[in-house]
This record gives C-alpha cells, sequence and structure tokens, in this order.
C-alpha cells in the first residue's frame, strides 16, 4: 500500500468516525491530520449530528479549524441539529450576523422551530423577511416560531417606548 493510499484509508476511518459520533476514535486519529482537515471533518459532524464529535473538534481549537465554525453553524441549523447549533455558536464569531441570518433561514425552509428560537436574536430578521416574501416562503411550524418570537420583540419595543415617554399618551384632537 502507498503512502497516498494509506492516508487515504486513514481519512475514510476518521471519516467514518466522525459521521458515527465514534468520539474515541476522533480523539485517537485527531493528531494524524492537518487542522484544514479536522475543519472539514467539524462541517461534516455538524451536519451527521455527532454532538460528541463537534464537542471534541472544537476543544482547544486553532484558528484553521475555527475558520469552519460558520460552515458548522449553517449545517446544524438547515439539518435541525439544535445541540450541535449550541455548540459551534460558542466559538462563532458574534459579528457576523449574515452568517446567523443565513442559518436563520436554513432552519425555517426546512422546518427546524427549535434552531430558529436559538438563531432568532442573532439575526438580522429583516433580512429574512425580506428573503421570505422574495421566494415566497411556505408556512410551516418553523415559521410560527419565528412570527411568534418578532411578535414578542415588538410587544417589547412597544411597551418600551410607552413607558420611555412616560405612558402619557398625546393630546387628544376634538
Amino acid at each position: 500500500m502507498s503512502e497516498r493510499e494509506r492516508q487515504l484509508d486513514l481519512w475514510s476511518t476518521f471519516l467514518t468516525a466522525v459521521e458515527t459520533n465514534d468520539c474515541a476514535t476522533v480523539q485517537h486519529m485527531r493528531g494524524q491530520f492537518t487542522d484544514q482537515k479536522l475543519g472539514t471533518a467539524l462541517v461534516d459532524a455538524a451536519r451527521f449530528n455527532s454532538v460528541e464529535v463537534v464537542a471534541e473538534l472544537l476543544t482547544n481549537p486553532k484558528p484553521d479549524i475555527l475558520m469552519y465554525v460558520h460552515d458548522a453553524v449553517m449545517r446544524s441549523a438547515e439539518k435541525g441539529h439544535v445541540d450541535v447549533l449550541r455548540i459551534v455558536l460558542q466559538h462563532a464569531n458574534p459579528s457576523r450576523v449574515g452568517v446567523y441570518t443565513l442559518a436563520l433561514w436554513g432552519a425555517l425552509v426546512h422546518n427546524h422551530p427549535q434552531c430558529v428560537e436559538v438563531l432568532f436574536d442573532l439575526s438580522n430578521t429583516d433580512d429574512v423577511l425580506r428573503m421570505a416574501h422574495e421566494r415566497n416562503a411556505k408556512p410551516n411550524a418553523a415559521w410560527d416560531v419565528f412570527e411568534q418570537n418578532m411578535a414578542a420583540r415588538q410587544k417589547t419595543v412597544l411597551a418600551d417606548e410607552v413607558e420611555h415617554s412616560g405612558g402619557a399618551r398625546g393630546l387628544r384632537k376634538m
């Protein structure tokens, strides 16, 4: 067996461990791969809902692995893997609102209400509403959660406005 074939075989074994959430094998083998490959494995783990593997790959991650976190956010939201989503969000850059907005869109389109709950406050909801209008989004349970969160946000904003203005209403016109 050539060195290239051996490396491909190792990588195949590693990816199988990633897909099946075999954390022990991932821990044992992770030192044999570049951070870039481990980043790719992180995205696969998010896609396959390999919660323990995601947590393992994000233990003391190097910047080359963290470059893939936002892809993992997208995949976990699209697939409805809320536990993985919560883990990867701990390592994501909070200023990347566009990524969260697209992830929220993916959760909405694929009907994953729990992911909508997690991503709602991180996302630009105006952009989501624009996309929904442009793409003729179909109602589902995830959209119901989105609309409930929008209504709650609007209620909070209105309550804050009333409190800020002293609760006074304008003068009535006669």
